[in-house]
């Protein structure tokens, strides 16, 4: 990472290189880096709490890699130790609130006119994760789960790479579709790249508002990336941590849906 930071970022130029004048390499590596240092949160979170309450915390940054790579890791480490299923679904569900409070976030940095679209709507979902996560962890704690399990650096170099050149490919494809396509065939692109991230639509979204597309459909996007990673996310976890552990994980994303669908209601 600090290499990453301090002999890579320096040389990388800070102006968009591509035809289309969207992709500037100093800008995608800079997220890189960022959104890579802010795993290292969540390892020292289960270094200090402990690896069964930290479960809950690792899950939370993220790591460089999507948000889907969190769902898989847990996943797996289900079908590994089923002893902690209610642990590792809990923090799936924290890391699913987490990454869509971290894409209101960016979105709101990128352009604060998002908020009349999406703070209700985000908030609430991220609620409905927050709430069905204590529920699962309280049941866990019931049924005395919380084994110690592998702990493993969460930085992956190639998984942060692999990362940036997905957000690269994610602007220049935004931007063409945006231009060739309209507003139809911008949906659909962000519907097939939320099922495998969500901050790299936002980023796309937010740069293309007022510009390439209107922006009420560049904030009904990110709306769209964020219900397709939810349920993209719930099947990965049947998928891969067999239905123990996959009920839990679809009873949280329904709940969220819910209630992020309440929220866009009832918040106008």
């Amino acid at each position: 990472l600090l290499a990453m930071t301090a002999i890579v970022l320096p040389v990388l130029p800070d102006r968009t290189v591509d035809p289309w004048g969207t992709l500037n390499p100093h800008a995608i590596w800079l997220a890189t880096i960022l959104i890579g240092a802010v795993s290292y949160a969540g390892y020292v979170a289960v270094k200090v709490i402990g690896r069964s309450k930290g479960t809950l915390a690792a899950g939370a940054p993220g790591g460089p890699a999507p948000p889907t790579a969190v769902t898989l890791t847990n996943a797996r480490r289900a079908a590994e130790f089923p002893e902690a299923t209610r642990f590792l679904a809990a923090g799936t569900a924290v890391a699913g609130a987490v990454s869509i409070l971290r894409a209101l976030a960016i979105a709101l940095l990128l352009r604060p006119s998002f908020a009349g679209t999406l703070a209700v709507p985000l908030a609430a979902t991220a609620a409905g994760f927050l709430v069905a996560a204590a529920l699962a962890a309280r049941d866990g704690v019931k049924d005395g789960e919380g084994a110690e399990m592998p702990l493993e650096n969460p930085f992956e170099p190639m998984t942060a790479i692999r990362f940036g050149l997905f957000l690269a490919a994610v602007l220049a494809a935004s931007k063409i579709l945006a231009d060739n396509a309209g507003a139809a065939g911008y949906l659909a692109f962000a519907a097939a790249s939320g099922l495998a991230d969500v901050d790299a639509v936002v980023v796309s979204a937010g740069r293309l508002a007022g510009t390439g597309i209107a922006e009420d459909i560049a904030g009904l996007a990110i709306l769209t990336a964020v219900g397709a990673n939810i349920v993209a996310k719930a099947v990965y976890a049947v998928a891969v941590g067999g239905w123990v552990h996959g009920r839990i994980v679809v009873s949280a994303s329904a709940m969220a849906l819910a209630a992020g669908y309440a929220g866009a209601v009832f918040g106008g």
